[in-house]
């Protein structure tokens, strides 16, 4: 399954999907995340595989919020995302 992104609200958004290399952007943006009270929040809950795309791309979101002043909160990921963001140490670069 490709990955889905989704705006669900003021500075909310979801990824869905497998969000893999093999499979590409697949839609989604990597055009700055609109931000609401300084941040903009990405639920991964739903993504069922993923790989350093993923991590590029929210590393990208992340560079262009703190460019205009504030922070991207990744939220949602799972026990297997959450390792990959601990292991390559970018937990600490988005908010809780």
């Amino acid at each position: 399954m490709s990955a889905r992104f989704e705006h669900t609200g003021p500075g909310l958004y979801r990824v869905a999907g497998s969000v893999r290399l093999t499979e590409g952007l697949a839609g989604i943006p990597l055009a700055p995340l609109e931000l609401h009270d300084g941040a903009a929040t990405v639920d991964v809950a739903a993504v069922e595989t993923a790989d350093s795309l993923l991590l590029a791309i929210l590393l990208e979101w992340d560079r262009q919020a703190r460019a205009r002043g504030g922070v991207l909160r990744v939220v949602g990921a799972s026990a297997r995302l959450s390792a990959l963001l601990r292991v390559t140490g970018l937990t600490k670069l988005f908010a809780a």
